[in-house]
């Protein structure tokens, strides 16, 4: 078997058919077998797996799920010498998704994981379909092969490959509640392997969150990767580097959605999102600073 395409999933009635309908219109020579695990769906979604044949679909609890923990029972399950992973609320684009993937770890065995680029969706919120721009941008592949706290890194599993006798060695952590994947990467860019952004490798994938939700996120991805040793060097760099990544980024906004030109009333409410989304995703980074650099990560 060449590749396992490992999709988790919970409630994504409204998004696993376009998941892996794009899955099978894939153009590869390349065995694969395709893993839906479902952590406890209640809309419909295990039904609508049900419908597309030579799809294994594994069941757990809702309880079972965690992101490090349902992703490393893909790869134990998987039988592929390359695992991918798919969330079920990303979409491929075009017949090459999965080809752009996994070739260049057939070519490199010194990578140990290639990322797509993510594509908005229809109703993306224009802020967030900036930041997508600026961190998953347009053209040729970029290389990274060193860890640097000070700088983002953006390596995804909702849509990424790597060698799944490298995730034997390297499993993806289960201590930490979200991004488990830029966690793995860094150990990976540490142990001197390298990571691969293919950005000819595409999915369609984009969230409106609400205030609270980006708070949540934000602080739970500051958490998972610590940047500062302790609450004194957070504050004293941590508050004032939030506070001027957050105006910043507002002004940012601004002309951006104004390139957009979304008319009068709609400049407004997105100005508006942007703002509201950029206090509460940086307050939360800084608030997960804060915790990780007086408990390690964990809240207590």
């Amino acid at each position: 078997m060449d590749v396992s395409i490992v999709i988790p999933v919970r409630n994504e009635a409204g998004h696993i058919e376009a998941c892996l309908r794009g899955v099978f219109l894939q153009h590869t020579s390349m065995n694969m077998e395709i893993i839906v695990i479902d952590s406890g769906s209640s809309d419909g979604t295990r039904e609508r797996v049900a419908h597309f044949s030579g799809v294994r679909l594994i069941r757990q609890t809702e309880a079972d799920f965690g992101h490090g923990r349902t992703r490393n029972l893909g790869a134990r399950l998987a039988r592929g010498k390359w695992v991918t992973f798919l969330n079920g609320d990303a979409e491929p684009v075009g017949p090459n998704w999965l080809e752009n993937l996994v070739r260049p770890l057939r070519r490199d065995h010194g990578l140990a994981g290639v990322f797509s680029r993510h594509l908005p969706r229809p109703d993306c919120p224009i802020y967030m379909q900036r930041d997508l721009l600026r961190a998953l941008p347009p053209g040729t592949g970029v290389v990274l092969k060193q860890w640097d706290s000070r700088r983002p890194m953006h390596f995804s599993t909702v849509s990424a490959a790597i060698p799944r006798a490298l995730w034997k060695e390297f499993p993806f952590s289960e201590s930490i509640d979200i991004a488990e994947d830029q966690e793995w990467a860094r150990r990976m860019l540490q142990a001197g392997y390298r990571i691969l952004y293919e950005p000819r490798s595409r999915v369609f994938h984009s969230h409106d969150y609400s205030p609270g939700e980006m708070h949540r996120l934000k602080r739970a991805m500051s958490r998972a990767i610590p940047r500062f040793h302790n609450r004194a060097s957070a504050w004293i760099m941590g508050l004032p580097l939030c506070l001027g990544a957050a105006l910043m980024r507002i002004l940012g906004d601004i002309c951006f959605i104004k390139k957009q030109k979304p008319g009068f009333f709609g400049f407004f409410c997105e100005i508006g999102q942007a703002v509201t989304a950029r206090i509460s995703g940086f307050s939360g980074r800084f608030m997960g600073w804060l915790i990780a650099a007086r408990y390690g990560g964990n809240e207590k």
